[in-house]
Formats: structure tokens, C-alpha cells, sequence
């Protein structure tokens, strides 16, 4: 019986524990601003690949007089690719996978003093700022790649028209 009495309040402080931890993890996060950087991101990617996909439609066409039925079945076909590429984790399961791989490095304590830290005025303005320049890179990395994305989709959708034409395979 006092065994059984032991083995409970060994799993009760450890549940409680536990609480007190995800709960430190959690105002962490958000004292980190790590849920907003993720919708952002997230929101980012989309944006930038409906930008290729639609540049990729725009170089697919150009030259061509598509009926306004074959425009619209690319244009269905490129929505459909974009669902097919949005990403399977959303800001939640970002932030749960955060916790889970963030949390195991650090002690309850130092998660603590991190929190102390991050709720700080000074932390706060270094989030924000880390997050507008993230923003920033991000467009500027995003403007280098975009010359050669479009030259590389160029180059392919013209390959595309040659391979085409030449295995002269209508139907």
C-alpha cells in the first residue's frame, strides 16, 4: 500500500512538472514571437510559390493563342499544384515541434531565465527587429533568386515547346 501511495505522488509532482514546464515553453514562445515569424514564413512561401507558379504559366503560354478553356484548365491545374505543395504543418504543429526540440535543451530553470529575458523590454524590441529583418532578407534573397528562377524556367518551358513539338504526339 505505501508503495502504490510513493508511486502516486511520484506520478503527480512529475504531471505537475511537466505542467509547469509546457506552460514555461509556451510563454517562451510567445515572449519570443516565434508563432507570428511562423504564420510569416509560412505566408511567405505561399506567396513566393504563386508567384513561380504564375510566372511558370505566364513563359508556358507566351508565344501561344490558347483557347480561354485551356487557359482556364492551367490555370485550375496550377491551383491544384499549390494546394498540393502548402505545407502539411501549420503554425500550431511548428510550434509544438519548436517546443519539443527547443525544451529538451535547456533546464526548467534556464527556460525560466530565458522567459525573464524575453519578456523583457530590450528582448522585445530585439524580436521585433529580428522579425523585420528577417522579413527584409527574406525579400532580398527572394529578389536574387527570382533572375534566375526566371531564367530557369524559361529555359525549361522553351525545352517543354521543343520536346513537344517535335515528338509530334497530338492526339
Amino acid at each position: 500500500m505505501k508503495r502504490i501511495a510513493l508511486l502516486t505522488l511520484a506520478l503527480l509532482t512529475g504531471s505537475a512538472f511537466a505542467a509547469d514546464r509546457a506552460a514555461t515553453l509556451k510563454a517562451l514562445i510567445e515572449a519570443q514571437g516565434l508563432a507570428t515569424t511562423f504564420d510569416q514564413q509560412l505566408a511567405s512561401s505561399r506567396g513566393y510559390g504563386q508567384k513561380m507558379v504564375n510566372d511558370m504559366l505566364d513563359q508556358a503560354v507566351s508565344g501561344l493563342n490558347p483557347p480561354e478553356k485551356t487557359v482556364a484548365d492551367l490555370k485550375e491545374a496550377a491551383a491544384e499544384f499549390m494546394k498540393e505543395l502548402d505545407s502539411p504543418l501549420g503554425t500550431q504543429d511548428l510550434v509544438d515541434l519548436w517546443t519539443e526540440y527547443y525544451g529538451k535543451k535547456f533546464t526548467d530553470k534556464e527556460l525560466k531565465d530565458l522567459l525573464k529575458f524575453y519578456s523583457s523590454p530590450l528582448a522585445q524590441r530585439e524580436v521585433v527587429a529580428g522579425r523585420e529583418a528577417m522579413t527584409e532578407l527574406s525579400l532580398v534573397m527572394r529578389q536574387k533568386f527570382s533572375g534566375a528562377m526566371e531564367q530557369a524556367v524559361i529555359h525549361f518551358t522553351d525545352k517543354v515547346k521543343v520536346i513537344v513539338k517535335d515528338c509530334n504526339c497530338a492526339k
